[in-house]
Order: structure tokens, then sequence, then C-alpha cells
């Protein structure tokens, strides 16, 4: 089976861009791709997505921590 998960990210300053690469994830919407490039010091929200073999499978949130950003998984669902 395959799963589309979907997360959000939250967090200020630099994108840590390496983590798309990393969770093997990609920006959800066209606002999210928009607020990757803001270096704004204020907390801002950024959907990221994925498409995982199991409907389990973990993101790294202690990673993405480590980069000061907090990740919160919102859904998995069969594609």
């Amino acid at each position: 089976m395959t799963y589309i998960q979907c997360a959000l990210v939250t967090g200020s300053g630099t994108f840590p861009l390496d983590m798309l690469r990393y969770d093997a994830c990609y920006p959800g919407d066209s606002e999210a791709v928009t607020m990757l490039s803001h270096l704004a010091k204020q907390k801002r929200m950024v959907t990221v997505k994925r498409i995982v073999k199991t409907k389990t499978q973990p993101w790294t949130e202690g990673r993405w921590a480590s980069f000061g950003w907090q990740l919160k998984e919102l859904y998995a669902r069969k594609i």
C-alpha cells in the first residue's frame, strides 16, 4: 500500500531545507513554498507532505527540533 503523510512544521529563522531531503518530503502547497524562503524572525507554519509505504512511518521529529522547528503530523491517508 501507499500513503501520503502530511505534517505541520513550526519555527522561525532559516527553514532547514535539508530536512526536505532527509525526510523525503516536499512543501504541501504553494503557500508553503513561499514560506520556505522567508527569513522571518517571527514563527511561521509550513506544511510538508511525503509518500510512504506504511501509514505509521515515523518522521524525524528530533532532527527537526535540532534546527529549532517543531513537527506535528496532521494525517496519513491511503492513496
